[in-house]
């Protein structure tokens, strides 16, 4: 340990005594433990765990059959397993919350060292990925970048334009230290027209981006504005560079970083018009040959919409490109979040109808709660609770309402026995049916609210990208269907742990409600069943699910054995064979050559090489693939795959990217596929501007709504502000391959339809 303190003191003139402690007096490794890890590779990778982080050396590895790091503080000693931290990226951030100060002197005298050692590129790569800037974008800001930041201001906020010319914000302006007036704008029409411009860029922008991608989705929503004005949002999802990766790709090449991946194209004001299938799709149809995205095309989400769904049907023969199957066609995914609400609703507005003598008694004290100032100050969390009468998900409104009922229960009663002789909360005697309930009342409201849990749970994991793909359709239809047969069977008396676990609940909530309300909760959840049933019907005819599923490396093709009988798992096996057959022979075959180097580093990125004599199984299938005709090589593909044990230890963008080159055309498929949306909460997300937000601002008709509605989008999707920060440091050369032709702009061109308001 000498030797690493003196390699700190020597290099980074580093004096450990000024710290609160040093580091290099505990050791940096302990194998003390009888435990060895008995996988030979895992055993390397630990051994190489945190080498090439300055900062291992504020932590102890323990290894064993679950190895380990500990920080070295005496009043600390946090854990961190090795699984679930194979980078030190989690160590150094407790390092810098919880030993702040000797983590900033530390940092302060390695930082300038990690500098030298970090490449412009590797700066470049940071501020541009996964979405390469045009240089046309970067020339927009980089001529004028506090007029661009005003151009945010107004579109992240939907601010009236006319608020340009106030004299309240030019006095605003004029206060920011070392700004110059002339560096902003304060007309309404230079604001229109640099608004137009910015626009124009940022689309520019994503044509460019959509060149490198393929087998696109797209997500169409019809939305209704606060103010009853309908409009249609085409939208679509991609993995990133899809079409540019090669052998140096990286993990960061594809995702996202955290920046929304739900693009608009196109934001129709439909409500002037019949909202027919056939309008739709010709709307569709041009949007699309806007954007030449036709042959791209490989899945639509949509909502359950009777006009969206011909809308469809009108425009699935143009969709012709290589993205769509022969085994299925175009990839129709009905909107998950859609799903959950139409049966949610289902369920909630029977019960209302089984209870209405309660939830009338509930509602008004949530009447009296809301109205009267001295109640809402002392229930101040339920006060906010009330159901909007006009809305439509107010069957979501309903459930939240009555968790909050049931966390105050006992605070009701205690109040009103306390206070309702106290004048200043204006209680009458009569109004203790609305504070005081019996036991027989709350509890088939608490297995009620149980039972149905999990349809707030799912909806909530829609929000969640990492969720809300295509890989995790089946298995969320599949537990949907699990919940149902649970319910049922639990009806009919089997009250096995394993219903009782799938439907949420405890054998003591079932003892605690009377059988005959038992059996009403259980029948009004029951009777949604065939609902369910045709919303799962119609996604497991659509053999792109179980593909996308099969794609899982913690699922494969094994995994179907466990949601269907033997019939209709070698159905759907077969399908899914012939699918990616199919998939296989539109792509050219891109084997590499060296495939013992590509085992060698799949599945465990950066590790070393395994020892040659590992390599002999596949070897063989080496030789054999090399000797094999095309077609054969590309089922060879799919069957290696399924034949590989289940793999849980990575996330799915970490497997594919690490096996890429050992299957290449699988790789880009499943990639595709984790772009792919089960739902358009994305979508929806988008459009949720308040009526208060949006009233007086535009006129909805104008352009400039749909103009600032798309650029708030693109500064989220294409984390804009994220690169700003390394604009200046880096050669404008640097940022673009290449940009399209500029069309330029016709000052004359702006309508009345256009005029600021």
């Amino acid at each position: 340990m000498k030797q690493v303190e003196a390699v700190f003191t020597n290099r980074n003139a580093i004096d450990f005594d000024e710290y609160s402690m040093n580091p290099c007096k505990i050791p940096n490794e302990n194998y003390e433990s009888s435990q060895t890890l008995s996988d030979e590779v895992i055993a390397k990778e630990f051994k190489n765990w945190l080498s090439a982080s300055p900062f291992r050396i504020w932590f102890t590895k323990h290894s064993g059959n679950e190895p380990f790091a500990q920080c070295k503080y005496d009043h600390c000693r946090k854990v961190f397993s090795f699984s679930r931290n194979l980078t030190s990226s989690n160590l150094v951030k407790h390092l810098k919350t919880n030993h702040s100060s000797d983590y900033d002197k530390f940092y302060s005298k390695i930082h300038p060292k990690q500098n030298e050692l970090t490449s412009m590129k590797s700066v470049i790569s940071e501020a541009r990925k996964p979405f390469q800037l045009c240089a046309s974008l970067i020339d927009f800001y980089k001529r004028n970048p506090a007029m661009t930041k005003e151009l945010n201001f107004f579109v992240d906020n939907l601010l009236p334009f006319s608020l340009v010319e106030s004299q309240s914000f030019r006095e605003l302006i004029a206060a920011a230290p070392d700004r110059s007036s002339d560096q902003f704008i304060f007309s309404g029409k230079a604001l229109v027209k640099e608004i137009t411009n910015y626009h124009d860029k940022f689309d520019k922008q994503l044509r460019f981006t959509l060149e490198r991608t393929s087998k696109i989705n797209i997500l169409l929503d019809i939305w209704t504005s606060a103010v009853s004005k309908s409009y249609l949002a085409i939208s679509v999802s991609f993995c990133p560079n899809l079409d540019h990766l090669n052998q140096n790709s990286q993990r960061k090449d594809v995702i996202c970083r955290g920046f929304p991946n739900t693009h608009i194209i196109d934001f129709h004001d439909v409500s002037a018009s019949r909202h027919t299938g056939d309008y739709l799709g010709l709307v569709l149809c041009d949007t699309l040959d806007h954007y030449s995205l036709k042959h791209k095309v490989a899945s639509v989400t949509i909502d359950n919409a009777t006009n969206n769904l011909a809308m469809l049907d009108k425009i699935e023969p143009e969709l012709i490109g290589d993205g769509v199957n022969e085994e299925g066609g175009i990839i129709k995914i009905r909107c998950l979040n859609h799903v959950l609400n139409t049966i949610f609703r289902h369920i909630v507005e029977k019960f209302e109808k089984q209870n209405v003598e309660l939830l009338q008694r509930i509602d008004e004290l949530t009447s009296k709660i809301k109205y009267n100032v001295f109640l809402g100050d002392y229930f101040k969390s339920y006060a906010r609770k009330a159901i909007p009468k006009h809305n439509e998900t107010r069957f979501v409104s309903r459930h939240k309402q009555l968790s909050s009922f049931l966390n105050l229960t006992n605070s009701l009663r205690q109040f009103y026995f306390k206070n309702y002789t106290y004048r200043k909360f204006q209680l009458k005697k009569e109004d203790s049916r609305l504070f005081l309930y019996e036991p027989a009342e709350i509890y088939p409201l608490k297995l009620f609210l149980r039972l149905t849990n999990v349809f707030s749970d799912l909806t909530t994991d829609m929000q969640d990208d990492a969720l809300n793909n295509l890989p995790n359709g089946i298995q969320f239809y599949t537990l949907l269907r699990k919940y149902f047969e649970a319910c049922s069977l639990i009806s009919s008396g089997d009250v096995s742990d394993e219903n009782l676990t799938i439907a949420g609940i405890q054998l003591k909530h079932l003892e605690a409600v009377e059988e005959a309300q038992r059996s009403n909760i259980l029948s009004t959840i029951i009777e949604s069943r065939s609902l369910f049933e045709k919303y799962y019907n119609l996604a497991s005819a659509q053999i792109g699910y179980w593909v996308a599923h099969i794609l899982r490396p913690d699922m494969k093709a094994q995994s179907i054995s466990k949601i269907l009988d033997p019939e209709a798992e070698k159905l759907i096996i077969s399908k899914a064979s012939n699918y990616v057959n199919y998939y296989f022979g539109q792509h050219n075959l891109n084997i590499p050559t060296d495939l013992t180097d590509i085992d060698a580093r799949t599945s465990y990125p950066g590790k070393e090489r395994r020892p040659k004599k590992k390599l002999k199984s596949f070897n063989k299938f080496s030789g054999l693939l090399k000797s094999t005709p095309p077609e054969r090589r590309t089922l060879l593909e799919w069957e290696i795959y399924n034949q590989e044990p289940l793999d849980s230890r990575f996330d799915f963008i970490h497997y594919w990217m690490a096996n890429r080159e050992k299957f290449p055309r699988l790789s880009s498929l499943a990639l595709s596929f984790y772009y792919t949306k089960l739902s358009t909460v994305d979508v929806e997300r988008c459009y949720s501007i308040s009526k208060r937000a949006i009233e007086g601002r535009f006129s909805l008709s104008s352009a400039n709504l749909k103009r600032a509605m798309v650029l708030r989008n693109r500064l989220k999707c294409f984390g804009f502000r994220e690169k700003l920060k390394h604009i200046t440091s880096i050669e404008e050369a640097s940022w673009a391959e290449d940009d399209m032709s500029d069309v330029s702009l016709d000052e004359d061109s702006f309508s009345d339809q256009d005029s600021y308001s």
